[in-house]
């Protein structure tokens, strides 16, 4: 789920739902963190090597990277084309959360006949989404004053950088030991062919 979803959101969304322990929600967390940053770096390196224009490096960066911090970082070097791209297709990705983990929560608990009831900041909705869909909106149908956006866009610079910070933070490398080296081959492969397939339908497409 971190993996083809929306990283560290998607893991501790669906976790609770397969009955996931809590040692194994912070691997995965720690696991997706760490590929994705150094997934970032990679790609900020690649950039001027690849040979693809703002708009398809952006749909790249995307689709293949964990976390919205991830995708924002990797694609500044794109410039505002190239990120803005890759936020849109990210967030695309992330609005895939809802019907997953509603598939993941049937599947895992099919067998469970005791009904649970949820409250609405439990289900596995990305709320940050409505957020940039509401701005967007917002900016598409109003004109808003220059110094306002130049506001948000700081704010959200200042935010995404906390962000990352909580990410580094919640990452300890204990766990790895206790847990054992399977699991970060599964991360490893996954990430690698997700970041293989992309290039190769791009150039398809």
């Amino acid at each position: 789920m971190g993996t083809a979803v929306c990283g560290a959101a998607a893991i501790v969304a669906v976790a609770p739902l397969i009955k996931a322990k809590q040692d194994q929600t912070a691997f995965a967390v720690a696991i997706v963190a760490i590929l994705g940053t150094i997934g970032t770096i990679v790609y900020t390196i690649l950039f001027p090597i690849i040979g693809l224009d703002a708009k398809l490096y952006g749909v790249l960066v995307g689709s293949t990277l964990h976390e919205l911090a991830h995708v924002v970082a990797a694609a500044a070097p794109a410039g505002d084309v190239g990120s803005e791209t890759a936020i849109v297709v990210k967030l695309g990705r992330v609005a895939l959360l809802i019907p997953v983990a509603l598939v993941m929560g049937f599947l895992y608990n099919k067998d469970d006949n005791q009904k649970q009831s949820r409250r609405l900041k439990d289900l596995p909705v990305p709320w940050f989404i409505f957020g940039f869909l509401g701005f967007s909106l917002l900016n598409t149908f109003i004109k808003l004053p220059q110094g306002f956006i130049h506001g948000i866009e700081s704010t959200s610079v200042l935010l995404m950088s906390m962000a990352m910070a909580g990410l580094g933070l919640g990452i300890n490398f204990s766990q790895l030991k206790r847990t054992g080296v399977k699991p970060v081959y599964i991360g490893i492969i996954g990430f690698a062919a997700l970041a293989a397939l992309g290039p190769f339908l791009l150039y398809l497409l």
